[in-house]
């Protein structure tokens, strides 16, 4: 089935050192707790306490069985209420307060999600925090709100609940800034580069206050003793966050926030490390900082591995390994840290029987202890099963493999390495068509998690399936999808192992000029690069055949089909037409332009051009513009704009021309101007789609104002809609299409007005700014046109801004 967009309506509405020390500019005295004082929950009154929670969880364990996760979530207010009051009990009470009781139900309720029923059950465990984070608010528990969030952030994040972790996340990142610590080092001065082949990446001056800021929170236990003077600041409460902080940035492409919240925790750690060895010191901070060096060891190392910088993740494993073991955690981190390192080195073929043995023992190590879960070192076994297809294991590999995924649920993060390890392995055997169809199939399941920049390594597989299997033409369209992911996630030191890709695509597809142009600016950007990457590009490009013959033709596709434009009155009417190369070989043709005089110019460079249409009597004009080239696989952009001199609409056609043949053209509508509005969305259009490729649809903002207007997109049906801003950024990801974003895979890229909502940010300047929409139907047949409603919030009511429906095209 072709699917295609036809515009239907358009409707507007319109972060202690004992003493001082500056946070960021602001000067906060610090007073640590007496570490002598008594703690609010005293380890000796576990077993007591646990006696009186037991009852009441294990009631919470019978609903559970048998009713539901949600049902039990709804009596954990009424179990609590009913604790409280027994707890209180003068037979009970021992000089206990309702805080007290508190911290008894906090804990057992924590313990149930992170060791008990909720240990293998996320959504039951996230129902757990979020109780006791909703109690604790009700309660004006300041102490136990920061206790659970990082746990809330992590339990959301695990469930793909993306936006709803950013609600929390918030409500983290103004506390703290409301007491003069910004979460964001971006807003930080600069002192140079952290390391001179990652330039992107600055050291700065990272504010650390010690000693103990969990010793502060329990003294400032309720929201009326909360004191802004004796701020809470690093301790493992806010490091949990400031990762998953560093999560979210890395999935945003915000790689140098990503990378220095990780040198941030780094140097808290080494402030514990100095502060603990203080001879003059009153008392030791406890040592969790080690647990946390490690893990944003392996956080950065990660994200170094991603653009490209191996030799550099290898040096941070290493300083992470080279930590001295401090609490039960140690085992998981030190894992995790030799899991990475055994995978790079597992790439490079690098003592593969000796790194198999070594997955073996880490293996080995589930339900040994309470931080290695049965599951938790499926990382291990997908090494394990890269260093047995390198010995010809194949078998065994897959076998270890189909462990993992028959027990993984695909709407948990992180589930898609071994499946496309699995992929790998039906490719080598030849199994092109189960491949094919299993990717399309990962590339749906994907989609519902909204983790957009895990889709690179996906369209990175079907690259690989269209290389092995010659379909080198679908490998083409495939490797332009690629390449614009990593420019939307400014991933541009992978750039030039990209460009090596492209440039064997280019060569087997018969263009030897665009594939030795493509060489070259691969060479030129891995030049400086570290070693093990300038050979990845110049292995890549070994694999391009000798000159071959063009066979391929050009395919070129005028998109959108037909497009419709409303301007606000004063502003000019608003277009993006495409024309899109989807054959194997360079296509050269011209544009024409008929129905209103037009000015045309094209950049070959930056391949795109600009249409500016006038308002004249008739409809018989015909300009028609330079010479385009188009590359194979790739698209030109125009923007078109236009103003009317008269109240009346004029259609314009745009119609690419090829060996002097007509061969797709586009019908621009621009009707009267609105004179009501104060804002609007003015455009909409109709796109031919591949199922493996979202359906884009370019639209205009115009607003009188320049403040950030929300934007939200309600499909008619289940329809997944991601919002791209003007300079290509992911700003949101719909799972549903259904305009609320508080759902699994639902995605929020920026928040500043804290609602929940996407943002659209007009040029200060002309008011105006264009984002695109990328859409993925669900399911649906064609059978019934698939409305598709942008929507802006005024006044804090949703208004139609624009409507546009998709139909089949059969």
């Amino acid at each position: 089935m072709t699917r295609s967009i036809f515009p239907a309506l358009y409707v507007v509405a319109a972060l202690s050192s004992i003493g001082s020390v500056c946070a960021q500019g602001q000067k906060v005295m610090t007073q640590p707790m007496d570490p002598t004082g008594k703690w609010p929950y005293p380890e000796k009154q576990y077993h007591n306490d646990r006696t009186l929670a037991g009852p009441f969880m294990r009631k919470l364990r019978r609903i559970r069985a048998a009713e539901g996760n949600d049902a039990a979530a709804a009596r954990i207010p009424a179990a609590w209420d009913a604790y409280a009051k027994r707890r209180l009990e003068p037979r009970w009470k021992n000089g206990w307060n309702i805080h007290l009781a508190f911290d008894g139900w906090g804990f057992w309720v924590w313990h149930e999600a992170q060791f008990d029923t909720g240990k293998d059950d996320p959504e039951w465990a996230l129902l757990l925090y979020k109780s006791i984070y909703d109690i604790a608010k009700t309660q004006k528990r300041f102490d136990w709100t920061m206790h659970v969030r990082a746990s809330l952030v992590v339990s959301y994040s695990t469930l793909c609940q993306w936006a709803n972790a950013r609600a929390v996340l918030n409500k983290a990142e103004d506390y703290y800034k409301g007491i003069g610590f910004d979460l964001d080092p971006n807003k930080l001065p600069a002192q140079g580069d952290w390391d001179a082949k990652v330039p992107f990446v600055k050291t700065r001056d990272f504010p650390v206050i010690l000693p103990n800021g969990r010793a502060v929170i329990h003294w400032q236990r309720s929201e009326e003793r909360k004191d802004a003077s004796k701020p809470i600041h690093i301790d493992n409460i806010l490091t949990g966050l400031m990762q998953e902080l560093a999560y979210e940035d890395h999935m945003m492409g915000r790689w140098d926030r990503a990378i220095e919240r990780g040198i941030w925790l780094r140097k808290w750690s080494n402030a514990v490390n100095n502060f603990n060895a203080d001879k003059n010191r009153k008392y030791e901070v406890k040592r969790v900082n080690e647990d946390t060096y490690r893990a944003v060891s392996l956080q950065m190392a990660s994200i170094m591995v991603s653009l490209g910088f191996t030799e550099k993740a290898l040096g941070l494993i290493e300083e992470g390994l080279a930590r001295k073991p401090a609490t039960m955690n140690d085992l998981s981190g030190r894992t995790h840290l030799e899991i990475l390192k055994a995978r790079l080195l597992v790439e490079y073929g690098k003592e593969n029987a000796a790194l198999d043995a070594k997955m073996d023992e880490a293996i080995a190590r589930e339900g040994k202890s309470a931080n290695i879960q049965v599951g938790s070192m499926d990382t291990a076994r997908i090494v394990k099963s890269q260093c047995l297809v390198t010995m010809g294991k194949v078998d065994e590999a897959e076998a270890l493999l189909r462990t993992i995924t028959a027990r993984q649920k695909r709407t948990i993060r992180g589930w898609l390495t071994a499946e496309l390890a699995l992929i790998d392995i039906m490719l080598e055997r030849s199994e092109f068509s189960k491949a094919e169809s299993t990717l399309r199939e990962l590339m749906d399941a994907l989609r519902i998690t909204g983790v957009k920049i895990d889709e690179l390594n996906l369209y990175r597989s079907y690259v690989k399936w269209g290389i092995r299997s010659g379909n080198w033409e679908a490998a083409l369209r495939a490797q332009r999808e690629v390449m614009r992911l990593v420019d939307a996630f400014r991933m541009t030191p992978i750039v030039p192992l990209e460009q090596a890709t492209l440039s064997r695509i280019m060569a087997e597809l018969g263009d030897q000029a665009e594939s030795d142009r493509l060489a070259a600016l691969a060479r030129a950007g891995a030049k400086g690069r570290e070693t093990r990457f300038v050979e990845k590009v110049e292995k890549e490009l070994a694999e391009r055949p000798g000159k071959q013959v063009a066979t391929k033709k050009s395919r070129v596709l005028v998109q959108p089909k037909r497009v419709m434009s409303v301007p606000l009155d004063g502003f000019p009417a608003r277009a993006v037409v495409s024309l899109v190369n989807y054959g194997g070989k360079q296509a050269k043709g011209v544009l024409k332009i008929k129905g209103l005089p037009a000015k045309i110019s094209w950049d070959d460079k930056s391949g795109s051009g600009v249409i500016e249409v006038e308002n004249a009597p008739g409809n018989a004009v015909e300009r028609a513009s330079e010479t385009i080239y188009i590359e194979a696989g790739a698209m030109a952009i125009f923007s078109c704009s236009g103003k009317l001199a008269n109240q009346v609409s004029k259609t314009v056609f745009l119609e690419w021309v090829e060996n002097g043949e007509g061969a797709s053209h586009c019908e621009w509508i621009i009707g009267a101007a609105d004179k009501e509005s104060d804002g609007a969305v003015v455009d909409a259009a109709e796109y031919g789609d591949d199922p493996f490729f979202l359906i884009p649809i370019y639209h205009h903002l115009q607003c009188k104002s320049n403040a950030p207007v929300n934007l939200r997109v309600v499909a008619s049906q289940p329809c997944r809609v991601e919002m791209y801003d003007e300079a290509g950024a992911l700003q949101m990801v719909d799972a549903e299409g259904n305009g609320s974003l508080a759902e699994s895979g639902d995605w929020l890229g920026m928040d500043r007005d804290r609602n929940l909502a996407a943002e659209a940010l007009p040029d200060t300047a002309t008011g105006e700014t264009r984002f695109l929409l990328q859409l993925d139907p669900k399911d649906w047949k064609g059978k019934d046109p698939l409305r598709i409603r942008v929507e802006w919030l005024v006044d804090g009511k949703w208004y139609l801004a624009a409507e546009n429906q998709i139909v089949s095209g059969k």
